[in-house]
């Protein structure tokens, strides 16, 4: 069971009922916030562990999507690791990124719909962003190293945020937290549903 939240202009009311959603009152129809999911979970807000085997202070974060188009967990590695295409960049401090596919449509005419979201935290040591990258991120969670090239630890960093279809997701918000206590953060994320 997750919890339901629905915003109006004096704030929230939470109740327990099926799927995490907001009302979104920006745009001219209604639409539900939700929440996503990591491993069958709904996780708002998601901590980023700077404190591990490396002690890494978050410098940005890198996001990308995967849609009813396609794509999968190498493929959203390597857009991350490398910065491109479609990764868009997010800074800690209420800092905020969109990814909007609300006027896209697939091949055959029907609407794309986002249903992964891959992001991770990029930082580095307080010596400085070209300190080499740890041997290991063991105590480290949803941060890598600026200068790590080993592609499977990009992998195994990232966040897989997950969208159910049934909720037809065509826009995502993104936003982090200032840095707390050096090493830590937070990273909120919502999904406008198009259902």
């Amino acid at each position: 069971m997750r919890q339901t939240i629905y915003r109006n202009n004096e704030g929230y009311l939470n109740a327990s009922e099926g799927a995490a959603h907001v009302i979104d009152h920006s745009e001219a129809v209604p639409r539900y916030l939700v929440t996503p999911e990591i491993a069958g979970t709904p996780v708002p807000d998601k901590l980023v562990d700077g404190v591990g085997t490396a002690s890494l202070i978050p410098y940005y974060l890198r996001a990308t999507i995967m849609t009813n188009g396609g794509g999968d967990d190498v493929t959203a590695a390597f857009r991350l690791q490398n910065g491109y295409p479609d990764v868009k960049i997010c800074y800690p401090g209420g800092d905020e990124i969109e990814f909007d596919v609300s006027n896209d449509r697939l091949d055959d005419g029907s609407p794309v719909n986002i249903l992964r979201v891959y992001w991770i935290v990029v930082g580095n040591t307080s010596a400085g962003p070209l300190t080499a990258a740890p041997a290991n991120y063991t105590g480290n969670e949803s941060i890598i190293a600026s200068t790590e090239t080993d592609a499977a630890d990009w992998q195994a960093q990232m966040i897989r945020d997950v969208y159910s279809a049934d909720d037809a997701v065509r826009k995502v918000r993104i936003s982090m937290s200032d840095i707390l206590a050096t090493n830590f953060a937070y990273v909120h994320r919502e999904g406008t549903s198009y259902a």
